[in-house]
């Protein structure tokens, strides 16, 4: 959200604070969401004392999980806010995709707009 104050992100770099954007909310992919951890491992622990291959391991993982076979099960992925509008993610989110690799169908299929946003509201009437 620094992009939206960019003031703030002077400030920083005016006491010489180094300042990171990262946009892994905008990979469609989860495994392109898991991909960003490359980022972080070299920009900031430069692979000090921790897991040697993280993304390995998450990519064996979606394997494991991701199914040989369409299910065409029908899944809905929502919450409610406090001000009672229904929260679901648009089509074109990593969510649906994860959907999508485990064998189901996500319910709202072409739901979106041009937003780099991944969720929106829907009225329950809507819903």
């Amino acid at each position: 959200m620094i992009l939206h104050s960019p003031e703030v992100k002077e400030m920083l770099e005016d006491f010489d604070i180094p300042v990171i954007i990262e946009y892994s909310s905008y990979e469609t992919h989860p495994l392109g969401r898991v991909e960003w951890i490359k980022f972080f491992w070299r920009a900031d622990w430069n692979g000090r004392g921790g897991r040697k291959r993280p993304l390995k391991k998450q990519t064996e993982i979606v394997k494991h999980v991701t199914a040989t076979k369409k299910t065409d099960k029908t899944v809905a992925f929502f919450y409610i806010t406090s001000n009672g509008l229904v929260q679901v993610r648009q089509s074109n989110d990593y969510i649906p995709k994860m959907i999508e690799l485990a064998g189901g169908r996500y319910i709202f299929e072409n739901l979106g707009d041009d937003s780099k946003r991944s969720t929106m509201n829907m009225q329950v009437e809507e819903f």
